[in-house]
């Protein structure tokens, strides 16, 4: 599973709204447990950027269902404003 796996599984939700650029995955400790945060930038269709970081994602689960997760939430922010 690579960042660009990632950027796909993002951009199938969020596009044609937006779409990802750029996707990193950091490992974050936590309570004898490292979680997995994923980071998202990019451009909605009007041009103006956005980034997004999704929630701490457990080390069992799966991180293209996190990635389609957090473009859910981008899109919803943006509805939201």
């Amino acid at each position: 599973m690579g960042v660009k796996e990632l950027r796909e599984s993002f951009n199938l939700t969020a596009s044609p709204d937006a779409v990802c650029q750029k996707a990193l995955l950091e490992y974050v400790p936590g309570q004898g447990t490292e979680f997995q945060v994923l980071f998202f930038s990019g451009n909605w269709s009007d041009g103006t950027g956005f980034t997004i970081k999704s929630e701490r994602i457990r080390p069992s689960a799966d991180v293209n269902q996190a990635a389609r997760a957090t473009a859910e939430q981008l899109l919803q922010r943006k509805k939201a404003t």
